[in-house]
């Protein structure tokens, strides 16, 4: 896996001066915390990143029997930054919504465009109050 530090860095969480610290030596007992976080951002155990042992981890398509496409989708997510694997993350979530769903986005979009964002708010805003009331309250 080819990251930069800075790729590395958004991807654990763990600072890219820290992980420059590391890979200089200047820092020699790192926390379990950062260890963690990076096996985790370079899919690898934490044992393997601290050379107590040289398995590498298997693909994870191989051990949750995901197809060979599905195995590709999670090893791109994994290899985004965190910024790209949220964008990413709201695409194949719109993808993934229903007909009807799709339907009431493009409505509420087009409603936004024809009388605005906040008549359509308070319209909505008074469809939840008679839900709520029910037809004749008040």
């Amino acid at each position: 896996m080819n990251l930069t530090q800075l790729e590395l860095s958004e991807r654990s969480g763990v600072s890219r001066s820290y992980i420059a610290q590391v890979e200089r030596a200047t820092i020699t007992n790192v926390g379990i915390e950062p260890l963690t976080a990076l096996a985790k951002a370079l899919n690898v155990t934490v044992s393997y990143l601290i050379g107590e042992s040289e398995e590498v981890p298997g693909d994870d398509a191989e051990d949750f029997n995901l197809s060979e496409e599905e195995g590709e989708a999670l090893r791109l997510l994994r290899s985004m930054g965190e910024g790209d694997r949220e964008q990413a993350m709201g695409v194949l979530r719109r993808l993934g919504r229903t007909p009807q769903l799709v339907e009431l986005d493009e409505l509420l979009k087009a409603l936004t465009t024809e009388i605005g964002v906040e008549r359509l708010s308070v319209v909505l805003g008074r469809l939840m109050v008679g839900s709520v009331n029910g037809p004749g309250d008040k």
